[in-house]
């Protein structure tokens, strides 16, 4: 009889203690992208007999359906926020997990009564379907009805997909826009302009930290280690005309000169 005194496990846990356990729970496994078996692992089980000994972890059924329920919540909380507002505007995407599943996203973006940008995803659902502009038209609209956003979306941002473009001309009641970011990612890619920069840069923070360089080796040594690599000519300076060096060999000192 002592001895059960004695046991956390006879200690009784108030309702109150053990669903704020519960929730806490339910958060973790929604921020830290947690799988639902997680709570039936005997790691997990383990690490909660040591910490609520009197707790009795919940199966995954009760986890997922908190998670429904938790949802809603915020749900209801968000509409009634952007009920509010009176502007938005939206950014959309198709993409595939890794189990090759495709998924939608529509996010909204806006600015509140303290000048303040906030953002709040509005959904993540699989998309079966193909993804055709019409789909794509269908599911954006299906998304802007249920939270009550009709009229007050401005703009929707997407990529420069054909199909997002073809879904933006299906939608005139808000002004279709492309991705800056991605525009400016496909006029650079095929250049290799990134690369090029990245590879120049690093060329320079190397021969930066050689402290027995010269002055004028600080531009010239980099310039000609990064046309080398790249095996492409490299243009310097002979007597003041622009020439090109082919050889892609180490330039005389004596012969060429950089200037800047």
């Amino acid at each position: 009889m002592a001895e059960f005194v004695r046991s956390p496990r006879s200690r009784h846990l108030s309702g109150t203690k053990a669903e704020e356990i519960t929730r806490a729970i339910v958060n973790m496994v929604v921020q830290d992208y947690m799988p639902l078996r997680i709570v039936e692992g005997s790691g997990f089980k383990n690490l909660m007999s040591l910490i609520a000994p009197e707790y009795s972890v919940p199966s995954r059924n009760t986890i997922k359906t908190r998670i429904d329920k938790v949802y809603d919540e915020e749900k209801s909380k968000l509409l009634v926020e952007l009920r509010d507002v009176e502007t938005v505007a939206l950014t959309t995407d198709t993409w595939t997990s890794n189990s090759t599943t495709s998924y939608i996203t529509v996010t909204e973006h806006h600015i509140d009564k303290n000048w303040e940008m906030k953002s709040n995803v509005l959904v993540t659902r699989e998309m079966p379907e193909r993804h055709t502009g019409d789909n794509l038209a269908e599911k954006i609209k299906s998304c802007v009805s249920e939270f009550e956003l009709g009229g007050k979306v401005t703009d929707v941002v997407h990529d420069n997909a054909r199909n997002m473009n073809a879904a933006g001309e299906k939608c005139p009641d808000w002004n279709d826009a492309n991705c800056f970011g991605h525009t400016l990612q496909l006029c650079i890619k095929p250049g290799g302009l990134v690369s090029d920069m990245l590879l120049l840069a690093t060329v320079f923070i190397k021969t930066f930290t050689q402290i027995n360089l010269k002055p004028h080796e600080f531009i010239r040594k980099p310039c000609i280690k990064f046309h080398a690599w790249r095996r492409a000519p490299c243009i310097v300076h002979k007597c003041g005309k622009t020439s090109i060096d082919t050889s892609n060999r180490v330039l005389d000192r004596k012969k060429y000169r950089l200037t800047g």
